[in-house]
This record gives structure tokens, C-alpha cells and sequence, in this order.
């Protein structure tokens, strides 16, 4: 039996394994790898949902090994160890089992989006929709790096500091270019972040203070 997925993550067999933990997005909930895959998957799928790409209508994470089988799916998914969902499926098939007039379900402007995205993950999640010809799977997102490359980007997108860049960066109340302005920061000042977000064709992080900064003007 393969006992790991083909992104070298050990397989879970049980739903009550405490190897899995339940993320919630846009009230659609399923169970993912906990620690570092979960962070990364959450984030993406809460940006994709809040950031105005595509609302959330169905999540699906970790898969039963029984149920996989029965599905057809491949004995080295990564959806066995918890490490990938499927987003909006029903909206966004996977070409193989549409070989005719497939598809994506994405818009350019959905898939610039979310290439901004995952490129905020640092290169370890990637996208079902960038696999070969006949075989593009558009609702896929999986965890696929190094434990050190995946811990590293995990921590980057929850909390740390960043220094301004740019001659001046505006502070705003809510992650938008036409948000109220509440600071004024010139290069070189530092800020915590306690969260980060895309918005607007942009990624942003906001201080605990509820400030938030355009991070592609920092050194983030």
C-alpha cells in the first residue's frame, strides 16, 4: 500500500485522526492536514472567497482512502494526507472527465487574481489548473514543497515585520486605495503585521491596530 501522497506527506486513514483539523470558509467546512498545510490552504481558499475572486459553494479537503478508491482517484492523492481541496468543483471541472469543450470556470481576470494569490504563498501551493493538457484540474489547490519552504511561507502570511520601501505609504482603515487614510509612513519605518489579505489585485497586511499597508510597498 503507498504509504504517502506524491507530495512525500504520510497518508491519513481516519476522519478522527488528530492529524486533521476542520477549516471553515465562507461556511463551507472540511478537514485538512493541521499545522502548516492547514495555514496555507485556509488563507488560500479565504482569499479567493473574501477577495473577490469567487465566493465559496463547496471546499472539499482530506479524502477517505475507501471513498478515493470507489471515486477512481489515484492511489498517491494528495487529498489522502490532507494536503489539497478542491474549491467550487461543480463550477470548475476537471478536464479529463470533460475532454470535449472543456473549460476552466476561471476568467482571466480570476486567474490573474489568483495567481497573485498563490504567488503569496511563496511557490507551495500550486494549482490543479497548471497541470498538463487533458489532465488541468481548475478547482485544485494542493501543498507541494519542502516541510522547510511550506513552514517558512505559513509563518509569512500569519504575523512578522516589514520595513516601507517606498518614499511614502499610506496607513488605511480598511485594505482598499480609496479606504480613509490614518497613517502616513516614510521609508524606512517598520510595521507588524498581524494578517495579510488580497484585495484589489493587491496583497495588504494589517497591524493589530487595524491598519492596513499595501505589502508590495514594503519589504514583505
Amino acid at each position: 500500500m503507498v504509504r504517502t501522497t506524491n507530495n512525500g506527506y504520510a497518508r491519513i486513514a481516519s476522519r478522527l485522526s488528530p492529524s486533521l483539523t476542520t477549516i471553515t470558509v465562507g461556511g463551507c467546512s472540511t478537514k485538512v492536514r493541521t499545522g502548516d498545510a492547514a495555514t496555507l490552504l485556509r488563507w488560500v481558499a479565504k482569499q479567493v472567497h473574501s477577495g473577490g475572486v469567487e465566493r465559496a459553494s463547496t471546499v472539499f479537503g482530506w479524502r477517505d482512502p475507501a471513498v478515493n478508491a470507489a471515486a477512481g482517484g489515484i492511489p498517491t492523492s494528495n487529498h489522502l494526507s490532507g494536503t489539497a481541496i478542491d474549491y467550487n468543483g461543480g463550477r470548475h471541472p476537471y478536464e479529463a472527465t470533460r475532454p470535449h469543450h472543456w473549460t476552466s470556470g476561471w476568467s482571466a481576470s480570476d486567474q490573474k487574481a489568483i495567481r497573485t494569490i498563490l504567488e503569496a504563498t511563496s511557490g507551495t501551493v500550486k494549482w490543479g489548473l497548471d497541470y498538463g493538457p487533458g489532465f488541468r484540474d481548475a478547482m485544485h489547490f494542493e501543498v507541494k514543497a519542502s516541510a522547510t519552504a511550506v513552514s517558512r511561507a505559513a509563518a509569512r502570511l500569519t504575523t512578522g515585520w516589514v520595513t516601507v520601501s517606498s518614499d511614502f505609504l499610506n496607513g488605511r482603515s480598511k485594505p482598499s486605495t480609496t479606504a480613509p487614510i490614518k497613517f502616513l509612513r516614510t521609508k524606512g519605518f517598520r510595521i507588524r503585521f498581524v494578517e495579510v489579505a488580497y484585495r484589489e489585485g493587491r496583497i495588504w497586511l494589517r497591524t493589530k491596530y487595524h491598519t492596513w499597508y499595501a505589502a508590495d510597498l514594503t519589504t514583505w
